[in-house]
């Protein structure tokens, strides 16, 4: 792969292995990164935005969170103060993290999800749209409803174990 060293790159792609494979991959071939933020976004001076992630128009990242490299915080989404988002998340529109919060890698949180305080999600979590959460959810589970109940396992590779 030949990477031009004066270009930065974001990869635009809705799933979250893909993104953060093509993304991956840039990366190891001597590629840089560039971290999209939307004009209209806000984000707090504390806030920590990883390399090739996207924070679209209204969304709100708040003191001292940490959002990682290939996330895409989508349009309107409230990422409070001390939340952590591990790398490859979908946060999609209208989305609630309350403060403290984590999120594990490749998880993606549908559409007007509310996540409570000090709630962990783990990895390869799917939230359903409009989910209330309310407890912590381990990794491989979606869940939906409210509260957020789990309807089932998703996205274990296979050769990975459920935690």
């Amino acid at each position: 792969m030949y990477i031009q060293n004066d270009v930065q790159f974001i990869v635009a792609i809705g799933d979250n292995d893909a993104r953060v494979n093509i993304s991956s991959s840039i990366v190891n071939n001597g590629g840089v990164l560039a971290s999209i933020v939307h004009p209209k976004a806000v984000i707090s001076n504390s806030a920590k935005i990883g390399a090739g992630t996207f924070v679209a128009a209204l969304s709100v990242i708040n003191a001292n969170a940490i959002v990682g490299d290939f996330c895409i915080i989508n349009t309107g989404a409230i990422v409070e103060h001390d939340c952590k988002i591990s790398n490859g998340v979908h946060v999609s529109p209208n989305v609630s993290l309350a403060g403290s919060c984590s999120v594990g890698e490749l998880s993606w949180l549908g559409i007007g999800s509310v996540i409570i305080n000090d709630l962990k999600i783990a990895s390869r979590v799917i939230v359903g749209a409009g989910s209330v959460v309310i407890n912590n959810i381990p990794s491989g589970k979606t869940v939906a409803g409210v509260p957020a109940k789990v309807i089932a396992l998703q996205n274990i590779k296979p050769g990975e174990k459920e935690k």
